[in-house]
């Protein structure tokens, strides 16, 4: 005998049924004495008891899901309280509430609803026990506008109708306002903000017991175009003159476009030609040469192309020409130059505060040309070298002048050094160089026992104007060396060691200083006393002066006295390369007189020929105190 039973989902038994009539297999079916009454979304438990332990079984069934027979539907493994495919060992009447790998042992109800529908059979294959539901109907939604269209800025509308037979809806929607209303129908409205756009608008229905129905339509946002105000602001103009025309007040109904701003163009004659295009100048200046009527046009777009045109009246008269006003002719102020009184050297007096002697290997060949970058404020002459030497610095000493490409400019021997200290030395004609241009002075030392100064050069220069020594980081490298012979361009930078070279400048060079005449008058017996030669001794020169220009010595050639006759006049002629022509003359009558410099120191018997040699008197160079210098 099979027994059934119906529980709730904690064990509490509702009802109970015998099974008779029963064939040899398949579907059995017994009725309750009355029906009994079950609540929607409620669990519940049916089951039967077999005496002989003999069952049908399906598992895993119930594992990932459970059945769904509208109304009724089975719970998956997970849903249940205690799993599903539920069993129990004992006698009938036992609650079963033990789970084995959700197993289905093929248990049923028959469910009526109250709305008349009898008989209905959940079919639901089961075991030994089911969890029951009965399932709850969806809710009824429908859409009138499947498609809409819209204007951004603008709020779009939309409608339908909705409904649920056991229980009352809420309404929700993806974007805008939804109303539910009492009639069964419900409204919706939203704005958008941008366009164009399509956006797909959902609308749910939820009856609040597991039934959820869903609607779609689609919204196409079309673009509108902004708007403003156009004038032209300058009102009646002149020919010749100009019109400013202006926008002011321009808006978008899409909050979009207005938040990211607006392009304009221009075209000051109407003519369909724009002088300027997507500018975002609010306002531009239009030239009108010729008197007319204009109707400019002015454009104003938004970001996704749409725009408005507006049209300004312009109107232009001619007038007569203004006479032209003289324009006072503007004098510019000479901007006073700087001066220097010069000759000027770049270290002055100045001695190496910390020198450092190179590690010199006498066994090796230790020749080397050291160097420095320098330039002027001013074109000038440079009229010599100097260098600082070190007691141990012995030997051969050269200075060269080098462009900063390593062309050779000048060279010079320094002589009567002495042991130590600033040793000068000049050029035998004064090299011309150019105002803000770099040159490179150096001097070759065979011995290689040279001062240095590491680093002073790196980062700072030495400024002595008008004469300056760029940085290393400055000029292309600073403090320059070469090994090797003499004549060797110092190309390499020594990282800004300063070598102590530097040069003797001036900003011009002193005028020539003219030589007086020179008159030689003999005595009568001019046959009896040679011609006179006057001398005079050249000054040398004092080491320790500074070294400046000087003028060009002048050259003397001398000339042939022929014999005299009865009272020749005897006439000495000296030229002077630079200077004018000296014209000796004298009478052969008598013994000469020497006007005003020549000295006779014997009247002897005038030969058939005479020579008379005369040296102007050489002008000593300028000196410059505090110089320690050769020359």
């Amino acid at each position: 005998t099979h027994n059934g039973y119906l529980w709730t989902s904690t064990g509490t038994q509702l009802g109970a049924v015998t099974f008779t009539g029963e064939t040899a297999s398949g579907w059995q079916v017994a009725s309750f004495a009355s029906p009994i009454a079950v609540t929607a979304n409620t669990v519940y438990v049916v089951s039967y008891h077999a005496p002989n332990g003999h069952y049908a079984s399906d598992r895993p069934y119930f594992n990932t899901s459970g059945l769904t027979v509208t109304p009724l539907y089975a719970l998956s493994n997970s849903e249940a309280p205690n799993g599903n495919g539920v069993y129990a060992y004992g006698s009938a009447g036992t609650f079963p509430n033990n789970s084995y790998q959700s197993t289905n042992y093929y248990v049923d109800v028959v469910f009526t609803t109250s709305s008349g529908i009898s008989g209905q059979s959940a079919i639901i294959d089961s075991g030994s026990s089911v969890l029951l539901a009965p399932v709850n109907t969806q809710p009824n939604l429908a859409v009138d506008q499947p498609n809409l269209i819209a204007i951004e800025g603008v709020p779009a509308a939309n409608s339908g109708t909705f409904s649920d037979a056991e229980s009352g809806v809420s309404l929700s929607a993806s974007l805008g306002t939804i109303t539910a209303n009492s009639d069964g129908t419900w409204t919706w409205s939203w704005t958008p903000v941008d366009g164009p756009a399509s956006t797909k608008m959902t609308i749910t229905a939820d009856d609040g017991q597991g039934g959820v129905t869903q609607q779609t339509f689609t919204v196409s946002v079309s673009n509108s175009a902004p708007t403003a105000n156009f004038a032209n602001t300058s009102g009646v103009i002149n020919s010749n003159g100009t019109a400013v025309l202006a926008f002011s007040g321009a808006s978008d109904l899409g909050s979009a476009d207005a938040a990211a701003g607006f392009l304009y163009s221009y075209d000051c004659t109407g003519d369909q030609t724009f002088e300027i295009t997507d500018t975002t100048l609010t306002q531009f200046p239009c030239p009108y040469p010729t008197e007319g009527t204009y109707n400019a046009v002015g454009r104003i777009k938004d970001k996704d192309g749409a725009f408005t045109d507006y049209t300004a009246v312009v109107n232009v008269i001619a007038v007569a020409p203004a006479t032209p006003t003289a324009v006072p002719t503007v004098v510019p102020t000479p901007v006073p130059q700087p001066t220097y009184t010069c000759p000027c050297t770049i270290f002055d007096l100045t001695a190496p505060a910390a020198p450092v002697l190179p590690v010199v290997d006498p066994a090796q060949n230790n020749e080397v040309t050291l160097g420095v970058r320098f330039q002027s404020d001013i074109n000038g002459y440079l009229t010599g070298l100097r260098f600082y030497k070190e007691a141990a610095d012995t030997g051969t000493h050269i200075g060269t002048l080098w462009t900063d490409t390593g062309t050779l400019l000048g060279t010079v021997n320094f002589a009567n050094e002495t042991a130590s200290g600033w040793q000068a030395a000049r050029f035998d004609t004064p090299i011309a160089i150019t105002a803000n241009t770099v040159y490179v002075a150096a001097y070759y030392s065979s011995s290689g026992l040279v001062i240095t100064e590491p680093g002073t050069l790196s980062n700072a220069g030495v400024d002595r104007a008008p004469l300056h020594i760029p940085a290393n980081t400055v000029a292309a490298g600073n403090g320059l060396i070469a090994y090797g012979a003499p004549g060797t361009f110092p190309a390499t930078s020594a990282e800004g060691t300063n070598f102590w070279v530097d040069v003797v400048f001036v900003d011009a060079l002193p005028a020539p200083t003219p030589v007086p005449s020179v008159t030689v008058t003999p005595s009568p017996a001019a046959s009896d006393v040679p011609p006179a030669t006057s001398t005079s001794t050249a000054a040398t020169a004092d080491p320790a002066e500074t070294i400046v220009p000087t003028d060009t010595l002048p050259t003397v050639e001398s000339t042939t006295m022929a014999a005299p006759t009865d009272e020749p006049t005897l006439e000495l002629s000296a030229t002077f390369t630079g200077v004018p022509t000296v014209t000796l003359t004298a009478s052969s009558t008598a013994v000469p007189t020497v006007t005003p410099s020549a000295t006779f120191t014997s009247v002897p018997t005038v030969t058939p020929t005479a020579t008379a040699t005369v040296a102007p008197t050489q002008v000593p160079p300028p000196t410059q105190p505090n110089q320690n210098q050769n020359t």
